[in-house]
């Protein structure tokens, strides 16, 4: 190999080391890995970012003409396609999804003997919790984080079942007053528009208890009678 040949080369894995660094702090995985995120902040800050785009997110089947049209359009929501993948222009970032992956028209059930599901993306765990009395209950230590709800079991019937949400359903969100439909919910919440189709609801008898990862809806809130409750707890890796 003689020297000009030898220096594309080392040129060419000094670029392609400089481009996985980048990648690795602009691609972002999301909710388990389903979605991959793209700071726009950090992608300004780097030079020629159209091009920088186009290396980021080419190998998923995006052409230059399509990072172009990125670019020029400055509207949430806004969705551009390839085989097998889409990417939606969010507040402040590019999320890219594989379309393999998220779509999700399961309903899963959850009975006397099926307590524990692995959802896309996450997974769903559920364990009775007994007081003796009245006076024995205790706020648990996790009782306001979002991953864990205890339900009153006097208020459940099972099975249980899990689905996506979809358009009209609605739920009494605990804390607020009277009822709120699941897509301005999931607004009020900011929740970024492209994640909000993965978003999960457990219900009893086809009514929602909880908006997996959200809101524990109003009826299902463990009280000062309660002796029996459903931990529920929602993971994603």
């Amino acid at each position: 190999m003689n020297k000009h040949a030898a220096s594309v080369k080392n040129f060419e894995l000094l670029t392609s080391d400089y481009i996985s660094g980048i990648e690795k702090e602009l691609l972002q995985e999301k909710w388990g890995g389903v979605l991959k995120t793209i700071s726009l902040k950090k992608l300004f800050s780097y030079p020629v970012p159209e091009f920088l785009l186009f290396l980021l997110i080419g190998k998923y089947g995006f052409n230059e003409t399509v990072c172009n049209a990125i670019f020029s359009s400055n509207r949430t929501g806004a969705e551009f396609l390839a085989p097998g993948f889409r990417l939606v222009l969010d507040r402040d970032e590019l999320v890219l999804f594989n379309l393999n992956s998220i779509h999700d028209a399961n309903i899963y059930l959850i009975d006397q003997f099926t307590h524990s599901l692995k959802l896309m993306p996450g997974i769903f765990d559920m364990k009775k919790v007994v007081w003796s009395s009245a006076d024995a209950v205790q706020v648990p230590d996790d009782f306001r984080n979002k991953e864990t709800v205890y339900l009153d079991a006097s208020k459940l019937k099972l099975p249980l079942s899990i689905r996506r949400w979809k358009d009209g359903d609605s739920f009494h969100p605990l804390g607020m007053k009277g009822s709120k439909l699941i897509s301005d919910f999931l607004t009020d919440e900011k929740l970024p528009v492209a994640e909000k189709e993965l978003v999960y609801l457990l219900l009893s008898e086809n009514e929602i208890v909880w908006v997996l990862g959200q809101r524990l809806d109003e009826k299902y809130r463990i009280t000062s009678s309660t002796l029996e409750a459903w931990k529920c707890t929602y993971l994603i890796n």
